[in-house]
């Protein structure tokens, strides 16, 4: 975390958007990291982690992702756990499908890895469920 960063950061937070801001600090120069922790600091949106891991349950904000394994879990978290539901309940099939466009929808801008594991077992769900009716019978 770089004090001048952050100096920057509240001088200008009102004055321009937190893109155009991260832009900037990028063409200075910060590395990534520097920037991430300086942005959370000054917006606010550091974790009780030191900024190094955001909130998985933290669905209101847009997530910034620190590593790979925090997408990998945001996707197989999609991917996963509607799949789950169908194999235990395939009864629910249409429910649950509903509630996977929608929340993909409304996911796309704050956790798209989630709504991408959403999509994809969307199209993958109906050949599972096929599947779990075939072996039933």
């Amino acid at each position: 975390m770089s004090k001048k960063a952050i100096e920057y950061l509240k001088l200008n937070k009102k004055k321009y958007s937190e893109a155009v801001l991260v832009e900037a600090l990028k063409k200075a120069g910060y590395s990534s990291h520097d920037i991430l922790e300086s942005i959370n600091e000054v917006f606010g949106k550091s974790s009780k982690s030191g900024g190094m891991q955001t909130d998985f349950w933290n669905f209101r904000d847009k997530k910034r992702y620190m590593n790979d394994t925090e997408r990998n879990i945001d996707f197989f978290v999609g991917l996963g756990v509607p799949i789950l539901i169908y194999l235990f309940a395939p009864g629910l099939f249409f429910l649950i499908l509903l509630l996977q466009i929608v929340g993909a929808a409304i996911l796309m801008k704050r956790r798209r890895r989630i709504a991408i594991g959403l999509l994809i077992s969307i199209v993958g769900a109906p050949l599972i469920l096929l599947l779990v009716m075939l072996i039933q019978f």
